[in-house]
């Protein structure tokens, strides 16, 4: 049995019925940033990979591979409220995405604040995999499957 090897692309389980494909590659829409998908091909930048989750090892076990992907309903957020140690009931949370520090940028600050002074915050930086090439030849695969003409080869290859 071939076992398709993406499992969520834009945002939408690729086992969908009745998901118009064309519309959404098209479209290129994340739904968990509410933009246009900004993991991009670095030789296209035009083209966004929009790969979300992926079927990885042995085990088969899907795996989520982009970093928005896990903030859908703040989940990552209010997991973390326990890691702001000198944050009260009554403070202010803010979430800071995509913060340019010395030597990179982190993904996302978690502050805790009152009376317009931060009290505390947690650096969240989402990991990104690296996955084997496959993945270019199975989003192709994707999408011609899908009724799509596949004018573009998308790959997964996703830096540290």
């Amino acid at each position: 049995m071939d076992k398709q090897k993406i499992v969520e692309l834009f945002g939408i389980n690729t086992h969908s019925e009745n998901t118009q494909w064309k519309s959404v590659v098209i479209q290129q829409q994340c739904p968990f940033i509410k933009k246009k998908c900004v993991k991009i091909r670095k030789s296209e930048p035009s083209v966004s990979i929009g790969t979300c989750a992926v079927v990885y090892g042995k085990s088969e076990s899907n795996i989520i591979i982009c970093p928005h992907r896990l903030i859908e309903n703040n989940q990552i957020f209010l997991d973390c409220i326990h890691l702001l140690s000198l944050h009260e009931p009554g403070n202010e949370l803010h979430i800071i995405a995509e913060i340019t520090i010395p030597g990179g940028s982190v993904d996302y600050v978690l502050v805790s604040a009152k009376d317009g002074k931060v009290k505390d915050f947690v650096v969240l930086n989402c990991k990104h995999w690296i996955l084997p090439a496959p993945y270019g030849k199975a989003d192709c695969l994707l999408w011609n499957l899908k009724g799509l003409n596949a004018f573009h080869i998308m790959t997964v290859k996703l830096s540290e």
